[in-house]
């Protein structure tokens, strides 16, 4: 299962117009149940970038103290909700934007695939800076979500091809910043979450 989900990252970054093609024959057995998504795809991944942060946090905190380990798992629960609450919500805005801008249907559980697979990226970043922190200048690397996001429109969400530019622009913000945003949440309503 964790080679699978690694080769579905893998492609997603780095083969995007074959992985949503792919994605897209997928899409219309498991959109009517979206467990699979999540027990096969999201919950994996989101588990390994916790596992990983609390390791790593454990690695660069020099020693194996009682508060290390705190530490440790206050990051890694702050990487969880920051990674599940911005799933949640880009899937939410992106289905509401849909209806209200793009005159199409909500579909929710659509979104909620289109951000999971969109976000692989964003995925396998927190997984190397989990173990590299000091390597964040990588993160100018997640602009190609842009790109991910541009790719995946035309065959998993169908925009109308004038729309096409103005979706992708908001799509890949909403995707891009929505961890973020509930991150610095986090950081400013608990500041005890990071020390």
């Amino acid at each position: 299962m964790i080679k699978g989900i690694f080769e579905r990252l893998y492609r997603i970054i780095f083969q995007p117009t074959k992985a949503w093609d792919t994605l897209v024959n997928e899409k219309e057995e498991e959109i009517i149940d979206n467990n699979s998504f999540f027990e096969t795809y999201l919950y994996p991944i989101i588990g390994i970038v916790a596992l990983l942060t609390f390791i790593g946090a454990l690695f660069y905190e020099s020693g194996f103290t009682v508060h290390n380990v705190q530490l440790a798992l206050k990051r890694m629960i702050g990487v969880i909700i920051a990674l599940f609450a911005g799933f949640y919500l880009a899937s939410y805005l992106l289905s509401e934007i849909i209806v209200r801008f793009f005159s199409g249907n909500k579909q929710y559980k659509l979104c909620q695939r289109f951000v999971g697979y969109s976000s692989a990226l964003i995925y396998m970043m927190y997984m190397v800076l989990a173990i590299f922190p000091g390597f964040s200048f990588l993160s100018i690397f997640l602009l190609y979500t842009v790109y991910i996001v541009w790719e995946g429109i035309p065959v998993y969400i169908q925009i109308p091809e004038n729309e096409k530019n103005k979706f992708v622009i908001i799509a890949a913000g909403i995707i891009l910043l929505s961890p973020v945003l509930i991150d610095k949440i986090l950081t400013l309503t608990m500041p005890n979450m990071k020390s």
